[in-house]
């Protein structure tokens, strides 16, 4: 549904957030985002979190790498909310589309053409180049608007370009996406070290999970389980046999 909403027309501006503690992998949505040439802000959110752990975010940094406004808040506390709104006014009146793009092997840009093209014969008036490069990663959800004749071509098309490349597409896609993200959270983090947080679930994680003591915690969990459910249930077996009768 929102896949579908996005690349409607009806779309002003694209509101990307983010978590500042794991920006890396929630870059992965925003290449994605900006493969449909909508414009977009970036919302960096959680600083306060990976302030506590000793990171900091180039946010121009990070800005010049996506191509689009890029604000720092802490929607908890409601901090900066007030630039976020008005840079999403700003973007939306400018109307301005991020130039960086993933730049694709030529054999997966002539066949993003020809399965867009294909598809243009059914819905001509459709994102088809955007239906194509989803096809290529691996979203078949979307040929299920189209005939099965059609569907069978682009299926045929994909599985022509997995032979040629040696490789499926869509994981060579999601390498692309990878490396963009690392390249974009590595220029934005800057060389500074973030240490990992110390909060109750990790100290009992350290215990539980150990490697040597992991395994008697468990079985002796069982059995305290097991201990309960026997002595501490069988008291109340009495009373809910009468009940039944």
């Amino acid at each position: 549904i929102a896949t579908q909403h996005l690349l409607s027309a009806s779309v002003d501006v694209v509101v990307n957030v983010v978590d500042a503690s794991n920006l890396e992998r929630h870059l992965l949505l925003t290449t994605q985002l900006l493969d449909l040439g909508l414009p977009m802000v970036v919302a960096v959110n959680m600083l306060d979190v990976l302030a506590r752990r000793g990171g900091r975010i180039d946010l121009v940094a990070l800005a010049a790498q996506l191509g689009c406004p890029v604000v720092g808040i802490v929607a908890s506390r409601r901090e900066n909310l007030g630039q976020l709104q008005q840079a999403i006014a700003q973007q939306a009146a400018a109307a301005a589309v991020s130039d960086a793009r993933l730049t694709w092997p030529e054999p997966v840009v002539h066949t993003q053409a020809a399965i867009a093209q294909c598809l243009a014969q059914e819905q001509a008036d459709g994102p088809v180049a955007m239906w194509a490069l989803q096809v290529l990663g691996g979203d078949c959800a979307v040929l299920d608007g189209f005939t099965p004749q059609t569907a069978a071509r682009v299926n045929a098309m994909v599985a022509q370009l997995n032979q040629d490349m040696g490789e499926g597409v869509d994981l060579l896609m999601a390498d692309q996406r990878y490396r963009f993200c690392r390249q974009a959270a590595e220029a934005a983090r800057g060389p500074v070290s973030i240490t990992p947080p110390t909060t109750w679930s990790d100290r009992i994680d350290r215990v539980v999970l150990h490697r040597w003591l992991g395994f008697p915690l468990f079985f002796l969990l069982m059995y305290g389980l097991f201990f309960f459910a026997v002595n501490v249930g069988g008291a109340f077996q009495d009373f809910f046999d009468l009940s039944s009768t």
